[in-house]
């Protein structure tokens, strides 16, 4: 009785911190800070959201020209640099891009390029990427709408772009969210793949 009375509580208090980090991130937009961005790449997050799983659902494919919005660590950069052409990542911390800049280089990869840049302000030509990619990040951003007006004009014709989200993340947005976001910026769906816990969005350019 006493444990089951115990475990109550646990669960309470979690749910509790839940619904109030929730209601502070939908005040007060902020990135994640840089001294986090390590400690949430770990094991249990890619048991519940496979970094493979994931880069099919957004049919990455060898050779592309890719942009990932808010790299963090590189969960999601260093598996899809093991496929694609190149890989650009851009921050608006400049904590990020130095902790990128360092696993680079640890690692060996020469095809991943990290940028400190704003996302409302991409620092690249119209229709340079095959696939622009958020895992996590969009919901953070202020103004979303405004970010993928962006990432529609750095999208070749033909490009991808995809926005991946988790529950647990204190900023998740529902599907139905990112879907309106995008629209308004001139993107339609193409696909959508997941569930409530973890899912992928595509879309392309509309016509």
């Amino acid at each position: 009785m006493l444990l089951w009375t115990i475990l109550g509580i646990v669960v309470g208090v979690l749910f509790i911190h839940s619904v109030i980090i929730r209601i502070i991130r939908k005040i007060w937009k902020f990135p994640i800070p840089a001294f986090a961005v390590t400690f949430i790449e770990g094991p249990h997050r890619r048991r519940v959201q496979p970094p493979k799983l994931v880069l099919d659902w957004m049919g990455l494919k060898p050779e592309m020209k890719v942009l990932e919005l808010g790299p963090g660590a590189g969960a999601f950069t260093f598996p899809v640099a093991e496929i694609a052409g190149e890989v650009h990542c851009i921050d608006i911390q400049p904590k990020v891009i130095n902790i990128m800049n360092s696993r680079i280089q640890e690692r060996g990869f020469t095809n991943i390029f990290p940028v400190e840049a704003n996302a409302y302000n991409l620092p690249y030509d119209d229709k340079s990427f095959d696939l622009v990619f958020h895992v996590a990040c969009l919901p953070e951003i202020p103004d979303p709408v405004r970010v993928l007006t962006e990432v529609k004009r750095v999208l070749k014709d033909d490009g991808i772009y995809a926005d991946s989200e988790l529950i647990v993340d204190p900023d998740y947005p529902l599907a139905s969210t990112v879907v309106s976001w995008a629209k308004k910026a001139g993107l339609e769906k193409i696909s959508a793949n997941g569930n409530g816990i973890h899912y992928v969005l595509k879309f392309r350019k509309s016509h």
